[in-house]
């Protein structure tokens, strides 16, 4: 069982975002607001109520998390993860993974680090 851990709002805030997103006003478990982000258990989070999406989606805030603690992801991994996450929608509305086109091309960064 891990322990929580405090997201903070400066360090970790697409991560929180997602969270946010997923609450949609519910309070969820094992999330606790501070005045500086929120106590997040993600164990409590994954063993909860929420659907199977849901799940998923702590586990993508989780990574988020953990990018985010750590700089970012490594350049050329981020065009994937936003193709897979873009095509992951469960709203026909918005673009499928069929019918995403190319990616808009990123600036050359030089080197992975």
């Amino acid at each position: 069982m891990s322990r929580p851990e405090h997201l903070h709002g400066d360090d970790c805030p697409d991560a929180l975002r997602i969270l946010e997103a997923l609450a949609r006003g519910r309070e969820l478990p094992g999330i606790e607001p501070t005045e500086t982000g929120a106590w997040v258990d993600w164990d409590e989070l994954l063993g909860s109520w929420l659907s199977s999406t849901e799940k998923a989606t702590v586990m993508i805030a989780s990574g988020v998390a953990r990018a985010e603690r750590q700089g970012g992801l490594p350049y050329g991994v981020i065009p994937a993860v936003g193709a897979a996450l873009a095509g992951l929608s469960t709203n026909r509305s918005l673009p499928q993974r069929s019918g995403m086109g190319a990616l808009p091309a990123l600036p050359d960064l030089g080197p992975d680090l």
